[in-house]
């Protein structure tokens, strides 16, 4: 039943969800973000650095293949050596690191460690190409070999006499990058430590307020007082708390409202039905005297009446409670200035001279409305001035901009003081007043039409009615 007032005013019952599901999305979010940017950063590192690496200490070894080359190159330059072709290199090569042989048709210097291991696999290739300077390497990324070889020739009157062959050690290099690795783990469980109390944060931060908030809808009710938890968030939850409490405040009003209405409505209806009742008896059992029944009979009428005008006002101002819809087919156009006038000629008060009706409404100003609605606000707003007045009622229409702004003033005793707010609550009655519908009913017509309608009283004296519409141009035909 809760459920169903609650839906029925626009708000639904979400403490069902549970707040435990939403940490633990909200902790896995913040890992799963931090496992995938750490695997995916040191990915592009580690490869960076392995290349970078790889390169850098491969330059080195080129450099280092050049200088021997050279070195060889001068000393036979020294020497004054014209005729290459029958030079023996390795007879004038002092560095005993260092083999000389030929492969192949072609002079080589080889590092003797790389040496006796190429021999041992016959895995040595040698790459030259006569005239160039170039180098070769062999496996240059392998991660099945911890070798790559380096050539440089040995030039000799623009000649190559013989290659210099260095065999970089790889495993140097692996171990700077098992370093890095290790390095970059290590930030990888930083990064997820982080992560974790981050979100532990986070959850302590969004789940505490949203946990509130969860508490504050679950303890909505219509009626008692609510023992609402400020959130402090200083955020959208904090502000949909605020919003929420607004929004219960005005349910608990509009119930409380509802409730009132049908305790005044028992009562205005009881009263009449109890009159009728009372003299229907006093008929029945004979208990009048000759002559009474005729006056009996039309108290009986009169109340009747009455209950019949409650009843009326009840179910006309009820019709406001839904959506209001403009009715076209009601749609007439019709006369202000004209409207008061047909009023005043039903009015015994004004046809006897006792009360005058000043009408400054433009003769010329007509309004396409409905015509039940129409007729209702003014028989409303004219009768209430009809009742209190002393002499004189002033019907006024003023224009600013595009503001209509139209006033009925009466020359009465005025509003008590406080009284013109709750004139327009329903049932409320002043002295001399009816069943206490007739301003509500106005108000909620004026608020169809998307008017203000407020009262106070005249600097002069007497009650004022003002109403307010803006960009009312539409309706009016001039």
């Amino acid at each position: 039943m809760r459920q169903l007032e609650l839906i029925q005013y626009g708000v639904t019952d979400i403490g069902l969800i549970k707040m435990k599901k939403l940490a633990i999305k909200t902790i896995f979010s913040h890992v799963a973000i931090a496992i995938i940017s750490t695997i995916v950063f040191s990915v592009i590192i580690t490869f960076s650095l392995i290349y970078m690496g790889r390169n850098e200490y491969a330059d080195f070894c080129k450099t280092s293949s050049r200088y021997v080359a050279s070195e060889v190159s001068n000393n036979l330059s020294q020497k004054s050596i014209k005729n290459v072709d029958n030079i023996k290199v390795g007879n004038l090569l002092s560095n005993e690191d260092y083999y000389y042989f030929t492969l192949q048709d072609s002079p080589i210097l080889i590092q003797k460690s790389m040496f006796a291991k190429n021999l041992a696999t016959s895995n040595l290739y040698i790459k030259t190409n006569s005239g160039k300077v170039y180098w070769v390497i062999k496996t240059p990324f392998s991660k099945k070999s911890d070798f790559a070889q380096i050539v440089a020739p040995i030039v000799l009157n623009k000649k190559i006499v013989a290659n210099v062959i260095i065999e970089p050690y790889l495993k140097e290099t692996k171990a700077i990058n098992l370093y890095m690795q290790r390095i970059m783990f290590s930030g990888f469980l930083f990064t997820m430590l982080f992560a974790l109390v981050l979100s532990l944060i986070f959850e302590v931060r969004l789940i505490g307020p949203m946990s509130a908030l969860r508490n504050n809808i679950n303890n909505i009710r219509l009626t008692g007082k609510i023992n609402w938890k400020q959130v402090n968030s200083k955020d959208e939850i904090s502000e949909i708390n605020d919003e929420l409490k607004e929004i219960t405040k005005k349910m608990q009003e509009a119930n409380q409202s509802q409730i009132e209405f049908f305790q005044n409505t028992s009562h205005e209806l009881k009263t009449p039905l109890m009159s009728i009742s009372g003299y229907a008896e006093a008929i029945r059992d004979g208990v009048m005297e000759k002559g009474e029944e005729i006056d009996a009979l039309n108290i009986i009428i009169d109340e009747s009446n009455k209950l019949s005008q409650a009843i009326g006002s009840i179910l006309y101002l009820s019709s406001f409670d839904g959506p209001s819809k403009y009715n076209y087919k009601e749609v007439k156009r019709i006369n202000f200035y004209e409207s008061v006038e047909e009023l005043a000629l039903k009015s015994v008060d004004v046809q006897s001279g006792k009360i005058e009706i000043i009408n400054n409404f433009p003769m010329a100003l007509s309004v396409e409305l409905e015509v039940e609605k129409y007729n209702k606000l003014l028989n409303n707003i004219l009768g209430n001035a009809l009742r209190y007045a002393k002499s004189k009622i002033y019907c006024d229409l003023i224009i600013k901009d595009k503001d209509f702004i139209f006033t009925i003033r009466d020359d009465g005793p005025g509003f008590k003081n406080g009284e013109e707010d709750k004139v327009f609550e329903r049932f409320y009655k002043g002295e001399g007043g009816h069943n206490g519908l007739g301003l509500s009913i106005v108000k909620k017509i004026v608020e169809a039409y998307e008017g203000e309608v407020r009262a106070y009283n005249h600097k002069d004296g007497g009650a004022v009615i003002e109403l307010r519409f803006n960009d009312f141009y539409r309706y009016f035909m001039v």
